[in-house]
């Protein structure tokens, strides 16, 4: 604990120095291309929940990403069924495998996109085909945001960066400790603070569809005019709401050429002071919400703990009778086993009387 955990109040915080070691990220193992060179992979209780077509889609791309003695862990009622020549059993108790085949095996049931050809495609195939459209569509968009320098990206309702295009990075600055997906806290000040003023203008008015403003930021020496243009997308049921952000670098200017004192005067601006304390205000009272509701959520957890704890031990009794009464059925069973060839004995003994004596015999 004193070595991987630092104290905070009345719990424990993972060393920063583990932490930013280690990378959260969603991936769907049916539609996204597979990691590789993976030694560890853990899919417990996931499996039990599809048909087996779909678990042989993702059996197969786990095989893909596992590198050779790699380690598969699945779940206590799962099983890796006909790619079993492919794995060894270290343990069926805790079901860990061990891949012994490095052959990278491709998922011959996917049809996804990374999924590679082997036939040409002629025009009209080319034209019919829309993932291939798709991919065109994407190419062409990349291609004029590079000539026009626009960098654009997608985010959620909380800000997290859902896709981009162009060339983001140039704005973004990452922390030197963990990792954030968080647009807002990867911005500096003076594009961060702006864009959540349009996006939480955005959120509230209903009457307008898009956002705008222009801003200055100073990099590299180099005092550059930037519009902002935020517009809120329609996802359907994928999330509840989100938002396109444009980036336009419009002009930059040397600041030797117009003097070093411009650059303090350019960022002391009252609104963007006022935005600064609206978005701390709201902050605050989203983070006593989320406190409160966090609370909420832990004292059922804790609820349903017990109860599943409860569960646990009445299941554990009941097994306990069960083994019990299994174990008297197998006596009993013993029993009318050893009666049964005692039977078949005597009637054996009484065929073989009546046939060798030939002496009325009457029984009562």
């Amino acid at each position: 604990m004193n070595k991987y955990f630092t104290r905070r109040d009345q719990s424990y915080q993972i060393s920063p120095a583990i932490r930013s070691k280690i990378i959260f990220s969603k991936h769907d193992v049916l539609h996204n291309p597979p990691f590789n060179k993976m030694d560890l992979v853990s899919c417990r209780n996931m499996l039990i929940y599809m048909d087996s077509e779909i678990q042989i889609k993702v059996l197969t791309s786990i095989h893909f990403a596992l590198n050779e003695k790699g380690y598969l862990l699945l779940g206590n009622s799962e099983n890796i069924g006909v790619l079993d020549k492919n794995f060894e059993e270290i343990s069926s108790k805790w079901k860990i495998y061990r891949n012994l085949k490095p052959g990278r095996i491709f998922n011959k049931y996917n049809n996804d996109l990374w999924k590679i050809g082997t036939k040409p495609v002629d025009a009209k195939t080319l034209g019919k085909n829309d993932k291939v459209f798709d991919k065109m569509t994407k190419s062409i968009n990349a291609m004029l945001m590079e000539d026009l320098g626009v960098v654009c990206a997608y985010v959620d309702e909380n800000f997290e960066i859902i896709q981009a295009s162009g060339k983001l990075k140039k704005y973004i600055d990452f922390p030197e400790e963990g990792f954030t997906n968080n647009l807002i806290k990867v911005l500096p000040d003076e594009l961060g603070i702006p864009l959540n003023a349009l996006i939480r203008k955005l959120s509230k008015e209903e009457n307008i569809e898009s956002t705008e403003r222009v801003v200055k930021l100073l990099q590299d020496n180099v005092l550059k005019e930037i519009k902002l243009v935020v517009k809120e997308l329609k996802l359907g049921s994928i999330y509840r709401k989100s938002y396109l952000i444009l980036f336009f670098e419009q002009k930059g200017t040397e600041l030797e050429d117009v003097g070093q004192n411009l650059a303090p005067s350019v960022f002391a601006k009252t609104a963007e002071v006022v935005e600064l304390k609206e978005a701390l205000t709201e902050t605050r009272e989203n983070l006593q919400s989320t406190i409160e509701e966090l609370e909420t959520t832990n004292e059922v957890m804790q609820a349903t703990n017990e109860e599943l704890m409860a569960s646990n031990e009445e299941l554990q009794s009941t097994n306990e009778e069960l083994q019990s009464l299994n174990e008297e059925l197998h006596t009993v069973n013993a029993e009318l086993q050893e009666k049964n060839t005692q039977l078949l004995e005597s009637n054996s003994d009484i065929e073989n009387l009546m046939k060798n004596v030939n002496i009325g015999t009457i029984l009562s």
